[in-house]
């Protein structure tokens, strides 16, 4: 009896902790699904994502982790808990449905030091296969340099993979410049014929707008997408 009350007492007080700190049950808890995904990831052989996770080497610190299944057995109750309460100890509330877990080095696991909560668009950029550039001291992806100088990302790594040229080059000259006239006919005519903007514009490692721009000073007017 003793035993008893001594474990809904220990669950109580548990429940009573999260819910004075966070104001509602971890069970409902958007959190507590990005927290067992990510165990799955890491623990699941079964589970698609954990060739990229913990079949690489990919673990959980062993503070978010239930004890049980650290050690490969069934986890009781309490350390799932006590387990996602540390969890959300050190990483709080996400600050909203855009958000979920991210680890700011790909090759190390999760935990407080190297998890934060970011968007998709940063962990966009923090993949393993993005392509990073540094230009006048900088060093962001492709795709980030890109957006900041409003050119297109075909067109920058053109430059470098296939034209040689160095980073610097590829980041400072106006795209538009990198076009022959033949090149701009044949811009124009694809456009005449059909193609969207964005199929052209990819094809030639430009930007919709730079087609756009092409197009109108030859006084197409079609509206393409």
């Amino acid at each position: 009896m003793s035993n008893s009350r001594t474990k809904k007492s220990s669950r109580a007080s548990d429940y009573g902790w999260f819910v004075r700190r966070f104001g509602v049950n971890q069970n409902v808890m958007p959190e507590c699904r990005v927290w067992n995904q990510m165990l799955n990831r890491c623990f699941n052989a079964k589970v698609a994502e954990y060739a990229r996770y913990g079949g690489r080497g990919i673990f959980v610190c062993a503070r978010w982790t239930p004890k049980g299944l650290a050690e490969g057995r069934r986890c009781t109750s309490r350390e799932r808990r006590v387990a996602f309460l540390n969890f959300m100890s050190d990483m709080g509330r996400r600050p909203s449905a855009d958000y979920s877990i991210e680890r700011e080095d790909n090759n190390l696991g999760y935990s407080k030091t190297n998890c934060v909560w970011a968007t998709a668009t940063t962990q966009g950029n923090n993949k393993r296969n993005n392509r990073m550039l540094t230009f006048r001291g900088k060093t962001q992806t492709a795709a980030q340099w890109c957006r900041e100088l409003q050119v297109s990302r075909y067109a920058i790594l053109r430059r470098i993979d296939v034209l040689g040229w160095s980073v610097d080059e590829a980041l400072a000259k106006p795209v538009r410049n990198d076009l022959t006239h033949t090149q701009i006919a044949e811009i124009v005519r694809r456009v005449r014929a059909g193609e969207s903007r964005r199929d052209v514009a990819n094809v030639f490692g430009v930007t919709q707008q730079t087609v756009g721009r092409f197009v109108r000073a030859h006084g197409v007017v079609r509206s393409d997408r």
